[in-house]
């Protein structure tokens, strides 16, 4: 069970953000959580909540936010373990009196919406990093798919896409209103480029070549 943040409201001048994605395995949606996280760290205070385990909790606490794992969160659906991560994650929006939460992937995307509905959260925010109701899947299951998603972006205040393929893909599904979907594309820390490259026996040893 997850261990919920301490609501301590002494920093009044920072608003209290709630970064949600369902995995802490790095993969896309867990380097723009982190990027989110580290970036705005000294205007929010951040918390970062994902399932147990991977690389994004330890490069979070590493980067100095606080995050909370919540032991039944998995991507796949299970009725029994979901409905113990909705109460967990309930609890920790509750107790952390945020003033956003900003969910990431379709399964958190989900309980934290409702969570943070539930909550009385002031704004809502959800990054689409790909919809799972795309091509690939049976027509049945993408057309439930898009039928949840709609019902939880009526509670949405915003929903982030990353590309205009997405934002188009909601409109074509009506998933939310066209002044609800906005397009912010995965920004590139130039830093990382910038940098000159290592000495070829450090990359050596780093790939033991």
């Amino acid at each position: 069970m997850a261990a919920a943040p301490r609501a301590d409201r002494s920093d009044v001048s920072r608003p209290r953000l709630l970064l949600a994605v369902t995995l802490g395995e790095w993969g896309g949606a867990q380097a723009y959580v982190y990027a989110l996280a580290s970036g705005l760290r000294d205007r929010y205070d951040i918390t970062v909540l994902c399932g147990p385990g991977g690389v994004l909790p330890l490069r979070a606490r590493e980067a100095g936010v606080r995050v909370v794992e919540v032991s039944g969160l998995r991507r796949h659906l299970h009725p029994w373990r979901d409905g113990q991560a909705l109460v967990a994650i309930s609890r920790v929006i509750r107790t952390g009196s945020f003033d956003i939460v900003h969910a990431n992937s379709t399964k958190v995307g989900l309980l934290a919406r409702l969570a943070a509905r539930v909550a009385g959260v002031p704004v809502i925010i959800f990054t689409a990093h790909g919809w799972a109701f795309t091509e690939g899947r049976p027509r049945w299951l993408r057309r439930l798919l898009a039928i949840g998603e709609s019902a939880v972006a009526s509670i949405t205040t915003r929903i982030i896409c990353v590309c205009d393929y997405d934002r188009q893909l909601a409109l074509r599904y009506n998933i939310a209103p066209a002044e609800r979907l906005v397009v912010i594309r995965n920004g590139v820390d130039p830093v990382r480029y910038l940098a000159p490259p290592p000495p070829p026996q450090t990359t050596r040893v780093k790939w033991q070549a």
